[in-house]
């Protein structure tokens, strides 16, 4: 990065809700520390690559960021489950790293998640240096391994009280293996092992079918409106607190 910038984009169909303006501000920060990332994480922005972004829509305050506090996290009967079958996993952390062979997980993960069956890998690219290769200064790739084969990979980036998870792809040929629940478990325990308070889980949306897993991590706290964080011991807790919670437009199954 190399100047700092805040501009306001309108992009005329949320994703969410097709027909209405989505608008939010966007950021970049020359030269930024830790401690700024995790305040803009701590003030509600989503961060994109080097670019961090709050959704201020006039008509919507669904965006909501939520975080897991990590000291507290207690898995469910599920997902201790799913963390004894994928035992046989190795798990490397490392720099963020651009390979072919990630661009290419990269690509068969869109395609099953997107249905972007012709898009050709190198067409990606750009996307997949933003979501899996840029590091601003303190990113890692968590990467998953069986017998030797590379089946997942993901980024967080670490801040001085907390850590982000960005991004993650798996090998869409596994999906039994429910690789998405067990790379946040583990980047749980990682930021357990590192002191953390805190993993920032990016947007909730309460109406979004594909964001209800983020919610199954007990407890989790989400930022609302007026800006506090509220702690809530389960989903049950989610009735009457989310604002605008009509059900989505978008078909996500």
């Amino acid at each position: 990065m190399n100047k700092n910038y805040s501009i306001i984009r309108n992009v005329e169909n949320c994703f969410f809700y097709p027909g209405r303006t989505w608008m939010a501000e966007f950021r970049q920060i020359a030269g930024m520390s830790g401690a700024t990332f995790q305040s803009h994480l701590e003030t509600g922005y989503f961060s994109r690559g080097l670019d961090f972004y709050k959704p201020i829509c006039n008509r919507c305050q669904e965006c909501i960021p939520v975080r897991l506090p990590v000291a507290q996290f207690r898995p469910s009967k599920s997902q201790r489950k799913l963390w004894r079958q994928n035992s046989d996993l190795e798990v490397r952390a490392a720099n963020p790293s651009d390979s072919d062979e990630r661009l290419a997980l990269y690509s068969d993960d869109h395609r099953d998640r997107w249905g972007w069956v012709s898009v050709d890998a190198e067409i990606l690219r750009p996307h997949f240096h933003e979501h899996l290769v840029i590091d601003w200064g303190d990113a890692w790739e968590l990467s998953y391994w069986l017998d030797g084969q590379l089946i997942g990979f993901g980024l967080v980036d670490e801040t001085p009280n907390g850590a982000n998870s960005r991004y993650f792809v798996y090998d869409p040929g596994l999906g039994k293996r429910g690789l998405g629940i067990f790379s946040l478990m583990h980047e749980i325990e990682w930021c357990h092992q590192r002191s953390k308070e805190f993993l920032y889980l990016g947007m909730y949306v309460a109406s979004s079918p594909s964001m209800s897993y983020k919610v199954d991590f007990r407890p989790f706290e989400l930022r609302m409106p007026g800006g506090a964080w509220v702690r809530l011991a389960d989903r049950e807790g989610l009735e009457g607190l989310i604002p605008n919670g009509a059900a989505c437009q978008r078909n996500e199954s």
